[in-house]
């Protein structure tokens, strides 16, 4: 659901969908780090790369989330290649 809403340019539902899976998953330890990752991915989808970027310290630290071999290699990243402090 997440994505359908990005999709489909709604980027508030989103986002507001993509925290409340953060606050279901609050106790799956299996579930709950891809979670974590969607609300900086969303922002990337509207060109909010500054929202995306500010969230990925955290992530890489979030155990079974974002990992550095993630960032180098998956495309969903490609778009914040290009910012420096990616």
């Amino acid at each position: 659901m997440l994505n359908l809403n990005a999709g489909l340019g709604d980027k508030e539902h989103a986002l507001a969908e993509a925290r409340q899976a953060v606050a279901d998953y609050e106790n799956d330890a299996v579930v709950k780090p891809n979670a974590e990752v969607w609300p900086a991915k969303i922002p990337i989808r509207f060109g909010d790369f500054d929202s995306a970027l500010a969230a990925l310290p955290r992530l890489l630290k979030v155990p079974g989330g974002a990992t550095p071999g993630d960032l180098r290699f998956s495309p969903f990243w490609d778009p914040l290649r290009k910012e420096r402090c990616f």
